[in-house]
C-alpha cells in the first residue's frame, strides 16, 4: 500500500515538473518569436536620400514605417512579408510608388534615391551582427560623387563604387575608423575623411548622402546587434541558442526533485512501520 502511495505521489510530482518545464519553454519560445518580429513579418526602416525634398513618410503594404527628413532614417517597423506595394508620401502632394518583396524574419532598409529629376525606392537586405566583432557596409546614395573608391584608415576596401551600389559587409574589430571617398584618378578624397565609430556586436550601414546643395556626409545607422558570445558577469540576458540546455537542466532538476521527494516519503513510512513493529 505504501509503495502504491509513493508511486502515485512520484507520478504527480513528475507531471508537475514536466508541465513547469513546458511552460518555461513556451515562454522562452514566445520571447524569441517576438524578437524575430513574429511569423509572416519582416522588419523595414526608411532612409531619406533625395536632396531638395522635405520630410517624407514610407508605407509598406499599408503599414506606416515612419517619416524622415533628408539624411535621416527611421526605426525599424514590422511589416507584412511577401510582395508588397510601397508608397512614399512627401510635401506638396508628392507620391512615389514602388514594389518590393520581403522575406519573413529578415530586416531591410528602403532608401529613397534621386533618379534624374525624379526619385525611386530601393530595398537593401540587412545582415546580422557577430558577437565581439563589428560589421559595416556602405551604400552610395550621392550621385554627384560618381564612382569613387572607398578608403578605410588609408586602405582601399572597394574601387569604383557605383551610385546606388551597396558595398558588402566588412567584419572588423570594434573601434573608430577614418572613412573617405577618394577620386580614382587623383587619389584625393572627395568626401572625408570622417571618423566612424563601430561597436562590438553590431552591424551598421554607412550611407553616403548629399547632392544638389545638400551637405555631403556619411550617415551611420545601426542594422543589428548581437549578444556577447560569453554570458556577462552580471548574469543579465541569455541567448535563444541556450534554450535547449536550459530546458534540459530544468527538466532534470524537476525529475530529481520529484524522485528525491518520493524517496524521502518512502523512507519516512518505513521508519514509522519499523518503529511501530518494535513497540
Amino acid at each position: 500500500m505504501d509503495l502504491l502511495i509513493v508511486k502515485t505521489t512520484f507520478i504527480k510530482r513528475l507531471t508537475f515538473a514536466i508541465a513547469l518545464c513546458l511552460a518555461v519553454f513556451g515562454l522562452s519560445a514566445g520571447q524569441s518569436l517576438a524578437q524575430g518580429g513574429g511569423s509572416g513579418k519582416a522588419q523595414v526602416r526608411f532612409v531619406h536620400a533625395v536632396p531638395g525634398v522635405g520630410e517624407a513618410e514610407l508605407n509598406v503594404g499599408g503599414t506606416p514605417v515612419g517619416s524622415a527628413g533628408f539624411g535621416k532614417y527611421t526605426d525599424f517597423a514590422s511589416v507584412p512579408a511577401g510582395d508588397q506595394d510601397l508608397l512614399l508620401e512627401g510635401p506638396d502632394g508628392l507620391e512615389l510608388p514602388g514594389e518590393e518583396s520581403f522575406e519573413a524574419g529578415e530586416s531591410y532598409t528602403v532608401v529613397a534615391l534621386a533618379k534624374g529629376d525624379s526619385a525611386e525606392l530601393r530595398s537593401y537586405e540587412d545582415a546580422a551582427a557577430k558577437p565581439g566583432k563589428a560589421r559595416v557596409r556602405m551604400i552610395h546614395a550621392a550621385p554627384e560623387f560618381g564612382e569613387p573608391d572607398i578608403v578605410i584608415d588609408g586602405q582601399p576596401v572597394a574601387e569604383g563604387v557605383r551610385y546606388e551600389q551597396a558595398v558588402g559587409y566588412l567584419t572588423v574589430n570594434p573601434g573608430t575608423y577614418s572613412v573617405s571617398l577618394d577620386d580614382p584618378k587623383s587619389g584625393k578624397p572627395v568626401l572625408g575623411p570622417q571618423d566612424v565609430s563601430l561597436a562590438a556586436g553590431s552591424a551598421a550601414t554607412a550611407f553616403v548622402v548629399g547632392s544638389r546643395g545638400e551637405e555631403p556626409r556619411i550617415v551611420l545607422a545601426q542594422d543589428a546587434t548581437a549578444l556577447p558570445s560569453a554570458a556577462p558577469e552580471t548574469g543579465f540576458g541569455w541567448s535563444p541558442t541556450d534554450e535547449v540546455p536550459l530546458i534540459a537542466a530544468l527538466l532534470a532538476a524537476g525529475i530529481g526533485a520529484a524522485a528525491g521527494s518520493a524517496g524521502l516519503m518512502l523512507m519516512r513510512r518505513r521508519h514509522r512501520a519499523d518503529t511501530a513493529a518494535g513497540a
